[in-house]
């Protein structure tokens, strides 16, 4: 029979399970994980992710008052990011209305402006 066969390896594809794959690599268990995140929090208390994992891996476990502070913490950390992003639309869309006022657009101008103001009513 001839090399095309489908099941038959070829020379030029290497096996996958060689190249990616460290068959000393296992996955941690939930409490392995806990460990590990418990670990980088106490260095990076501000990691988003890793506050998120966590609580995830609480509330498997059933440890509902860990898993409630871990939520709390990654909403109250999520709104600061949200507070920070819309000042930048804001910015951005505030840029866009004084491109239109230059260009004596003042319609798309008064609209850029509002937009702005509705994202980011603050500033």
């Amino acid at each position: 029979m001839t090399g095309n066969r489908m099941n038959e390896p070829t020379a030029s594809v290497p096996e996958q399970s060689q190249t990616i794959v460290d068959p000393g690599d296992q996955p941690l268990s939930p409490d392995e994980e806990i460990a590990d995140i418990e670990k980088v929090l106490a260095v990076e208390p501000d990691d988003f992710q890793a506050r998120c994992r966590l609580g995830e891996l609480y509330f498997s476990k059933g440890r509902m008052d860990d898993a409630l502070v871990e939520v709390k913490k990654a909403i109250e950390m999520a709104e600061g990011l949200r507070a920070e992003m819309n000042r930048s639309l804001a910015m951005y869309y505030s840029n866009l209305g004084t491109i239109y006022a230059t260009k004596a657009m003042t319609d798309e101008a008064e609209a850029e402006f509002k937009h702005a103001l509705d994202v980011f009513p603050h500033d």
